[in-house]
């Protein structure tokens, strides 16, 4: 009897410390959060005891599982950024959101009277290949 209250004791405690994972702490930050379409974010993952990372973009892309992503906006329009981390054994997890406000730029062109353009400006600004 001893024997098996020994056992049971130790399959208990094994259990107990088994399940003691904490929950993940979720959170990240973003490069950008009002992108023009097509400019790169990149998302910076600062979750604390997350172990298996799982990122919806909210524009019907494919689901990232990388730690901290980079992902672009095809469109206008606002998303929901959805981080979702999980424990070691996945038995815990936790989300955090965030909102990205994606805009087309606008460009205004000033032509003289013979159509020559005189002016030109895009905003927002945008930063293509060191050339602003």
């Amino acid at each position: 009897m001893k024997v098996l209250n020994k056992i049971l004791t130790v399959i208990i405690v094994v259990a107990f410390f088994a399940s003691c994972q904490k929950t993940p702490t979720t959170s990240f930050t973003s490069s950008n959060d009002k992108p023009i379409a097509g400019e790169k974010v990149t998302f910076t993952n600062t979750t604390k005891d997350g172990s298996t990372y799982e990122w919806n973009f909210g524009d019907n892309s494919t689901v990232s599982t990388d730690n901290s992503p980079v992902h672009s906006y095809d469109l206008d329009g606002t998303y929901t950024v959805t981080l979702t981390a999980k424990s070691k054994n996945g038995k815990k997890s936790n989300v955090s959101t965030a909102t990205i406000t994606v805009s087309t730029p606008k460009i205004k062109a000033i032509c003289n009277k013979n159509w020559k353009m005189v002016s030109a400006t895009i905003s927002p600004s945008l930063n293509i290949g060191g050339v602003t």
